[in-house]
C-alpha cells in the first residue's frame, strides 16, 4: 500500500512540474502585458459604461467589430484595422440613432444580429484559409504577438489620453444627462464648479 502511495506521489509531482515556469512566463509575456493594459483601459471605460447604462452597447459594438475584421480578411487588408473600422461604425450608429435608452437598446438589438450575419457572410465568401475563424469573434489573448501588442498599447494610450482630457465633462454629462451640452462643458471645465 505504501509503495502505491509513493508511486502516486511520483506521478503527481511529474504531472504538476513547475520547474520550467520561467520559460512559460517568457512565452506568455505579451499576453500578460496585454491583459494588464486591457484591465486598466477597461476599468477606466467601465465607469462610463455603467454610469450611462451602456453595457448592452458594448456587446453590440463587438459584433460589428467582428464583421469589420471578417471584411478585412475577405479584402486582404489588416484584420485589426478592419475590426477598428467596424467598432467605430457601430459606435457612431449607436450614438446617432439612439439618443434615448429605449431607442438605443432597440438599435443595438438590430445591430447585433446584423453584424454577426455580415461577419459570417464575409467568412463564408473568404476563399483562403482562415485557420481560426472563431478567434475573429472572441479573440486570442494567448497568441498576442509583438505587432498586435504594439497596436493594443498605442490604441490604449490614445484612449487613456483622450479620457484624461475629457474626464470631467464626460463624468458630469454621464451623471446628469439632462443638462444641455454647453452648460455641461462650461461647468465641468471650470475649476470653480467643483
Amino acid at each position: 500500500m505504501i509503495h502505491l502511495l509513493a508511486d502516486a506521489g511520483d506521478v503527481w509531482s511529474r504531472l504538476f512540474d513547475f520547474s520550467d515556469y520561467g520559460a512559460l512566463v517568457a512565452l506568455l509575456r505579451n499576453s500578460i502585458i496585454a491583459g494588464a493594459v486591457l484591465g486598466v483601459v477597461g476599468g477606466l471605460i467601465g465607469v462610463f459604461v455603467m454610469t450611462r447604462d451602456l453595457a448592452f452597447a458594448v456587446h453590440g459594438v463587438s459584433e460589428l467589430s467582428f464583421a469589420g475584421a471578417a471584411a478585412a480578411l475577405l479584402l486582404g487588408v489588416n484584420v485589426v484595422g478592419g475590426s477598428l473600422v467596424g467598432s467605430l461604425i457601430a459606435a457612431i450608429a449607436i450614438g446617432v440613432l439612439g439618443t434615448r435608452a429605449k431607442d438605443r437598446n432597440s438599435i443595438i438589438a438590430v445591430i447585433m444580429p446584423f453584424g454577426l450575419g455580415l461577419g459570417i457572410l464575409f467568412l463564408a465568401l473568404y476563399d483562403g484559409r482562415a485557420s481560426n475563424k472563431f478567434g475573429l469573434l472572441t479573440g486570442q489573448i494567448v497568441s498576442v504577438d509583438n505587432p498586435q501588442l504594439g497596436y493594443l498599447v498605442a490604441i490604449s494610450a490614445v484612449v487613456i489620453v483622450g479620457l484624461a482630457v475629457v474626464w470631467r465633462p464626460l463624468m458630469f454629462a454621464s451623471v446628469d444627462p439632462t443638462w444641455p451640452p454647453h452648460a455641461v462643458c462650461r461647468c465641468a471645465c471650470s475649476p470653480s464648479c467643483s
